[in-house]
């Protein structure tokens, strides 16, 4: 690693109403299920748990649930989305191709038909009941019906069910932090980048990006363990991340995923090491739109594959697409037949291993202070609303008052209304949300200078 992040904390003035402070976790009032799958052997179930503890002031009564999907691997997603009912501490567990069948379940699992149709719940939570839908693949979001106040809480599982042969994997659905301002004059708290699944506000490394020029392979890439391809087939599930508005809520973008090992005996990155610590070379990039399957067998040429039979390890990669590099990425480790062995011990049945591949935190953003010789990532945290943004809460006026400058305002259009004011002409999305800090290190420099912060161990 090449900075530290846990043991600092930087503490901004009262009068700017923020702090900084190690990892917690994110309240969000929206959550991405980066893969489900629906088809006639495979099916998945989101649980979706409605925390909300400002139910009734800031908060609609329904809960929004958008699908992002494609019917083959190729190619950008479609859109389609419902509101449904909610309550306080409600958790509803459905599954979005609706196997069982049964239209009366409303897609829903384990509650009573009754419950189900006394108008708690009043319409289908199984977009893709219709078989003519099947195959299908795509990503999900949930929201608080585009309405984002302190102390809304959404949060998801992934359960799939792999029901032919009766394997099941799943995830937890990511739940990223958030970026708030505050103005004093008239008590209004704002959301700044609602719908934001990028890498700057992931939590616990949900979000792999690109590395960059001159950026050491170890602090973006993540090692994976690769089984012998005749007897495990391992696959990665790939969803390109937006950096830019309307961030995630697209079905076009694109990024590339691959396998790289670094030799330090070898002027270039090879694709993988053998059992027997040799590295082999031919590399195969795979480019996602939306979301994909990606074989790791397919990440590598067949000369190549045919040197490593019995597998061996290397790193997953992002890289940049057409619009984007960040991903998120999952993988997924099963057997092509339901009876198999692990090379000397026999398996009586199906199996899948799956899991969210997580690096580093926050790592496409710069490390743009220093304490006692370590480069630091401030992380900002105010009681009851965010306890681990990568941006400060602002206190507009007193910002203001000390002559630094505030972002630019955003404007997200939803499928209801505009969320913010225009931003000024002068600037830009893009300025506001690839600036690694509101203020440059110069201004917080000043700041500290005059009293207004303080840095503490």
């Amino acid at each position: 690693m090449k900075f530290k992040a846990t043991k600092i904390a930087v503490a901004v003035a009262a009068g700017l109403g923020v702090s900084a402070a190690g990892m917690n976790a994110a309240q969000s009032a929206e959550v991405l299920f980066p893969y489900f799958i629906s088809s006639t052997t495979v099916t998945t179930l989101f649980s979706v748990i409605n925390n909300d503890d400002s139910f009734g002031t800031t908060t609609a009564e329904r809960l929004h649930y958008r699908y992002y999907h494609k019917f083959t691997d190729a190619g950008a997603c479609q859109e389609v989305d419902y509101r449904e009912k909610t309550s306080p501490n409600d958790i509803v567990t459905f599954d979005v191709g609706a196997a069982g069948g049964d239209p009366a379940t409303l897609g829903v699992f384990f509650e009573p038909v009754s419950e189900r149709l006394n108008a708690k719940y009043d319409r289908d939570f199984a977009p893709f009941r219709d078989p003519s839908l099947k195959p299908v693949i795509g990503f999900a979001v949930v929201d608080n019906n585009d309405v984002f106040g302190p102390g809304v809480d959404i949060q998801g599982e992934a359960f799939i069910v792999e029901f032919a042969t009766g394997s099941v994997w799943g995830y937890k659905a990511y739940s990223p932090s958030e970026i708030w301002s505050y103005n004093p004059a008239n008590g209004v708290v704002t959301l700044q980048n609602p719908y934001d699944f990028s890498d700057r506000v992931e939590t616990t490394g949900e979000v792999m990006v690109q590395r960059p020029t001159g950026g050491d392979p170890k602090d973006y890439w993540v090692p994976i363990a690769i089984m012998p391809f005749s007897q495990v087939t391992t696959r990665l599930f790939v969803t390109p991340i937006g950096v830019n508005t309307p961030f995630q809520l697209r079905g076009d973008l694109n990024a590339r995923v691959g396998l790289r090992v670094n030799d330090p005996g070898n002027a270039v990155f090879d694709v993988m090491y053998d059992r027997d610590e040799n590295p082999v070379s031919g590399q195969v990039d795979a480019s996602v739109t939306c979301v994909g399957r990606v074989e790791v067998a397919n990440l590598m040429t067949t000369a190549a594959k045919n040197r490593v039979p019995n597998g061996g390890w290397s790193n997953v990669a992002v890289g940049s697409g057409s619009n984007t590099d960040q991903a998120t990425v999952l993988k997924l480790e099963f057997n092509p037949s339901s009876a198999a062995t692990l090379d000397d011990l026999p398996i009586g049945g199906s199996f899948n291993n799956g899991f969210w591949v997580r690096k580093g935190i926050r790592e496409s953003l710069a490390r743009s202070l220093s304490f006692g010789g370590w480069n630091i990532l401030p992380l900002y945290q105010i009681p009851g609303i965010e306890l681990s943004s990568p941006y400060a809460v602002f206190n507009e006026a007193s910002v203001a008052a000390a002559g630094l400058p505030l972002p630019p305002v955003q404007t997200i259009a939803s499928s209801s209304s505009v969320l913010s004011a225009v931003e000024p002409a002068t600037s830009s999305l893009s300025d506001y949300y690839n600036t690694t800090l509101y203020a440059s290190t110069a201004d917080v420099a000043a700041a500290i200078s005059a009293g207004k912060t303080s840095i503490k161990q």
